[in-house]
């Protein structure tokens, strides 16, 4: 636990008693089949060519997106042998992502580092007059990506599961 943010997250768990909130790879299913499923191979991890993808305290694979983007190689999936991630399933299954107050365009500081690496356009700053522009998320658009979050000099980037995928 090196850093503030892995901090916080072991506090969250020990609050919630869940390591639910953990980003699982890419293909997975909900969070109870793929515990269900994973076999603990580190396959995952090991042909992950961006090097997000992690073995957290369970020891089950989570995305570290502090790490960098997932690219969609799909280098994991071709690697399971369990079923745990298969192709069947949405690359990124029930998540959310938001943008913290912290963020520094929300603080009247010109910053749009995110927008600039999102390729598809899912974090925008509409022209305000007088006014630094916040940012606005296309969640439509976002592929879960995480292409925004190691870019974020203030860390106010997360992407998380939503609590229904954890039955």
């Amino acid at each position: 636990m090196g850093n503030n943010k892995d901090s916080r997250r072991a506090l969250f768990r020990r609050i919630t008693g869940k390591s639910a909130r953990l980003v699982r790879p890419p293909w997975s299913p909900d969070e109870d089949t793929f515990l269900a499923l994973c076999s603990r191979c580190n396959h995952c991890v090991a042909t992950c060519e961006s090097k997000i993808i992690k073995i957290d305290d369970d020891p089950f694979p989570y995305i570290d997106f502090n790490s960098g983007e997932c690219t969609f190689c799909k280098a994991c999936v071709n690697s399971c042998d369990t079923g745990a991630l298969s192709l069947t399933n949405p690359a990124f299954l029930n998540l959310e992502i938001s943008i913290e107050e912290g963020c520094l365009a929300n603080n009247q500081t010109y910053c749009q580092t995110c927008q600039d690496v999102c390729e598809k356009e899912a974090i925008s700053f509409p022209l305000q007059v007088h006014s630094i522009p916040k940012p606005v998320l296309n969640t439509e658009d976002c592929t879960y990506c995480g292409a925004c979050i190691p870019v974020c000099p203030v860390q106010a980037i997360e992407i998380f599961p939503t609590l229904n995928n954890y039955k």
